[in-house]
């Protein structure tokens, strides 16, 4: 629930995240293994897939893959990890809600990806 989001959001930079990503997606801080196993779903109780990967939403857990990052409504980033792009968008407005809008930015670039190999 919004109530219950953090209020502070993500204390970065764009400049910042996006040199944690590509450390992260390029194993400079932990092995690719490891990376990979942070962003599968985990298995509930009942065993069904959850929505959550080890802190990371999943929300989209076959190919191509979409892991993401959001705080207090005004920052989010998705990581496509089998394209190697991700789109951080960070604002200062309370309420701003970029969740809702990055995956269209991803899939702007992703149809442009497209298009140039064509």
């Amino acid at each position: 629930p919004y109530s219950l989001w953090a209020g502070g959001g993500i204390q970065t930079t764009a400049e910042e995240l996006s040199r944690w990503i590509i450390a992260l997606s390029q194993d400079q801080l932990i092995d690719d293994a490891h990376v990979q196993r942070m962003w599968q779903q985990e298995p509930l109780n009942s065993g069904a897939k959850s929505d959550w990967a080890l802190g990371w939403p999943v929300l989209k857990a076959d190919r191509p893959r979409q892991v993401a990052g959001i705080g207090g409504a005004r920052a989010a980033f998705v990581v496509y990890p089998d394209e190697d792009l991700a789109v951080i968008v960070l604002t200062n407005l309370a309420g701003a809600n970029p969740q809702r809008f990055v995956r269209r930015i991803g899939e702007f670039y992703q149809s442009r990806a497209n298009d140039s190999t064509h």
